[in-house]
């Protein structure tokens, strides 16, 4: 993935690199695990003006997050909510990079092994179709047959417990601010920097890789074009 996908990774500083990137969208691992040791991910969009431009800003700050994660967690897989109550989804949707977000899921799911137990969206909008629709072009059935939608956060209590969700959602735990600004120092530590700088060195040489073989493991990936068989 590094060597396919390089766009995605260096040792970015989330508060210098993607300082314009970190106020439309959070996202942050609230610090319980579940019952059944699932990590619950909460991806907050604010009543900011999100830009195409931030797209990438905004996936690449996830894969800083994800090399914490896969540095320093332990758990069964990820329950994540998407918390898009506070934004109109007529204008969001548009400025959605689909092949952005498709290499993403393929980095998180294939690269790092993301197990997602469930996707909860939480929206008012009447635009739920469209909504659907991008969901279809870039995840797997199976995945998408696991995203749930609720009008409401009090919706959410019945998979996550009160103890692990936020105070802004009627549970126990820290503010969706204070924990994403804790996030912050975390990821922009000298140790994490360091700790990515080292890790990205690993690459492939793909010059030794067969070209039958780059076909088998690699040219089905979402962005990768070299190989193209017309029948």
């Amino acid at each position: 993935m590094r060597t396919l996908l390089p766009h995605f990774f260096t040792d970015w500083n989330i508060k210098t690199d993607f300082a314009s990137a970190t106020e439309p969208v959070w996202t942050i691992l609230l610090p319980k695990l579940t019952d059944e040791h699932y990590r619950v991910e909460v991806v907050k969009f604010n009543n900011v003006p999100l830009h195409p431009s931030q797209n990438m800003e905004f996936f690449r700050s996830t894969i800083v997050l994800s090399e914490y994660i896969r540095a320093h967690d332990y758990m069964n897989g990820f329950l994540v909510i998407v918390d898009i109550s506070e934004v109109k989804l007529v204008d969001i949707l548009p400025k959605i990079n689909l092949m952005y977000l498709r290499q993403a899921l393929s980095i998180y799911i294939e690269g790092y092994g993301m197990r997602v137990k469930s996707i909860h969206l939480v929206t008012t909008s009447k635009v739920l179709d469209t909504l659907l629709a991008v969901i279809k072009q870039v995840m797997s059935p199976k995945i998408a047959g696991r995203v749930h939608i609720h009008k409401t956060m009090d919706e959410i209590n019945e998979f996550v417990p009160k103890r692990i969700l936020p105070k802004d959602y009627g549970g126990e735990e820290r503010s969706i601010k204070e924990l994403y600004e804790e996030w912050l120092e975390v990821l922009t530590s000298d140790d994490h920097i360091k700790y990515m700088r080292d890790i990205n060195e690993a690459r492939t040489d793909e010059v030794y890789r067969q070209s039958d073989k780059f076909n088998e493991q690699c040219a089905g990936m979402p962005g990768t074009f070299r190989l193209l068989s017309i029948d």
